[in-house]
């Protein structure tokens, strides 16, 4: 099957209890395209925000500028 040619951020917490690193990266290893995997020292599942709101924020902008140039 093809794989997906759209850009793609996985944003991962290492502390996430519900979805372990290994299948975000899983995911991440499926991707084609644009692509950047981010795992957040000390964030549980959907609190990579909250724990890392700067660099968060930094980084997705960084993503979204660079598939925009493409």
């Amino acid at each position: 099957a093809a794989k997906n040619a759209l850009p793609f951020f996985i944003i991962h917490g290492e502390a996430d209890e519900l979805v372990p690193t290994s299948m975000a990266k899983e995911l991440y290893e499926a991707a084609g395209g644009d692509k950047m995997f981010w795992t957040v020292p000390d964030a549980g599942h959907v609190k990579a925000y909250t724990i890392a709101t700067q660099e968060y924020q930094e980084r997705l902008k960084g993503f979204i500028e660079e598939s925009m140039e493409k």
